[in-house]
């Protein structure tokens, strides 16, 4: 008999046990983080009386093996207990009062994702009476539930002296008789309008004394815009909480207008919208120094920035021997102006400016289009006289920075990039530059019996590319001269 009470004992422990977890659950607050069904029955074929949102909170009855019974909106069935989390219990603080600088949401459970809330509308009051981790449980007259601790406010406050800040104000502003949003209201800041305060509240008040006004307004309400950048891309949110609605967002590296709010957070106003950005990553503008020194030239195409940084916001782009004058310096770049525009370059790409020329083998050449002959060699120096298409041009002389330099007809001087000619050398049957006189008449095919009648109107400069019985083929229209009525130039170089 001993023997078969002590078989039974296990089975009679495991049966107690399963009784007692099918009933501990019981006045339970849970939530799911995903979307559950509430079934008639706890059976996968069961019908499917209500979808419920994820991070919704409902009250727990008996488990019925996977499943268990729940009560929603006076919607009593089951779901399947996987993955079920407890409403967490708070600890009891002191009760205090606080208010909300912004629109919240009292949310009945710590997640942001929270499917029950009660909106919180902006100065609302609110009895905070427990805490979790980076939540407040706090009371208000439209509900109670869960507030971030970083939308709360003290309503306790002292007043210091503070450094010399001046700030701007974007909307019509009440001023309050306390740094309270209960508090009388003792004035108004019109929209516009700047003030220079040197005393402020712990709770983010500062006080106005000033031209008949006294009173406090909230930092808020205020602008105190320094110039700033980030690193990265940044999100603009509404309000100054990582779950925020997004409003807008920043490109890295560019320049906007920011007031710091906190250690964590910066008011912003770029693209037409004010928010708030997080800090990490924000840098000061930097100011270059001031710097005399010769004007240099840029040695190869590059862009003129707004910050000293290899990314930092395009103001133009730079051809390349383009002069610019040196106004400071930061760092490893400079600070310079080109015609109308001021921004940063990287030293390396910069080098002094030098018009030495040293002599090369006769060479004559053309240009495709009007190109402007330049005083120096160097982009953005002054113009000195035009060289037109058609025309053949001839030179001895080229800068270091590989400059043609040319004598026009009517004697002005100057230079014309290599890059920004068509050069000739040596004669040769192929691929060579032609000379037209007016007059000249254009053959259809490499034989006096298909003369066109087409003739030059005035005297032009062509391409040939090939030659046949005593006829040269144009390269762009296809048609056909006589040889020894034009005079080639010579083989295409570059």
């Amino acid at each position: 008999m001993r023997k078969k009470i002590v078989l039974w004992l296990p089975l009679l422990l495991l049966l107690c046990g399963l009784l007692l977890t099918a009933h501990a659950d019981g006045g339970k607050l849970v939530y799911w983080t995903e979307v559950r069904n509430i079934k008639a029955a706890p059976s996968d074929k069961a019908e499917k009386l209500q979808r419920v949102p994820a991070y919704t909170v409902m009250e727990l009855g008996e488990r019925k093996g996977g499943y268990i019974a729940v009560t929603l909106d006076g919607t009593s069935g089951y779901v399947l207990a996987s993955g079920m989390i407890a409403v967490p219990e708070t600890t009891a603080v002191t009760p205090f009062e606080a208010y909300v600088a912004s629109d919240e949401k009292l949310l009945r459970i710590p997640e942001a994702k929270a499917a029950q809330y009660v909106e919180l509308p902006q100065w609302s009051t609110v009895t905070v009476t427990g805490e979790y981790g980076d939540w407040y449980y706090a009371v208000s007259e439209a509900g109670e539930g869960f507030l971030a601790k970083s939308a709360c406010c003290s309503m306790e406050y002292t007043v210091e002296t503070i450094e010399a800040v001046t700030f701007q104000i974007e909307e019509d502003t009440e001023l309050h008789e306390t740094p309270l949003p209960t508090s009388a209201v003792t004035g108004t800041l019109a929209e516009g309008t700047s003030w220079t305060v040197t005393e402020a509240s712990s709770n983010g008040w500062y006080r106005v004394e000033s031209e008949g006004l006294s009173g406090f307004v909230p930092m808020e309400k205020t602008a105190i815009y320094e110039q700033r950048y980030w690193d990265e891309n940044k999100m603009i949110r509404a309000t100054k909480r990582e779950d925020a609605k997004l409003i807008g967002s920043i490109p890295k590296n560019t320049i906007v207008n920011a007031t710091k709010v906190d250690d964590h957070w910066y008011r912003v106003s770029y693209g037409g919208v004010r928010g708030y950005v997080r800090a990490v990553g924000v840098h000061k503008v930097p100011q270059w120094t001031e710097t005399e020194r010769e004007d240099l030239c840029v040695r190869s195409a590059a862009a003129l920035r707004l910050l000293p940084v290899q990314q930092g916001g395009k103001v133009c782009e730079l051809e390349a021997w383009t002069r610019l004058k040196v106004l400071g310096e930061y760092s490893g770049y400079w600070y310079v102006r080109c015609g109308e525009h001021e921004g940063y370059i990287a030293k390396r790409l910069c080098s002094e400016i030098s018009i030495k020329s040293r002599q090369i083998d006769a060479t004559e050449f053309y240009v495709s289009e009007q190109t402007a002959l330049l005083s120096e060699p160097l982009h953005a120096s002054e113009q000195v006289g035009l060289l037109e298409p058609g025309t053949v041009y001839a030179t001895e002389w080229i800068t270091g920075n590989d400059w043609y330099r040319v004598v026009l007809s009517d004697g002005a001087m100057g230079y014309v990039p290599k890059d920004a000619v068509i050069a000739f050398g040596a004669k040769n049957d192929s691929f060579c530059a032609v000379q037209i006189p007016a007059g000249t008449v254009y053959y259809t095919q490499p034989d006096a019996a298909f003369a066109s009648e087409q003739t030059a109107a005035a005297d032009v400069l062509l391409l040939s590319d090939s030659m046949s019985g005593g006829y040269l083929h144009l390269w762009e229209s296809g048609l056909y001269v006589e040889q020894d009525k034009v005079r080639r130039i010579g083989v295409k170089t570059s």
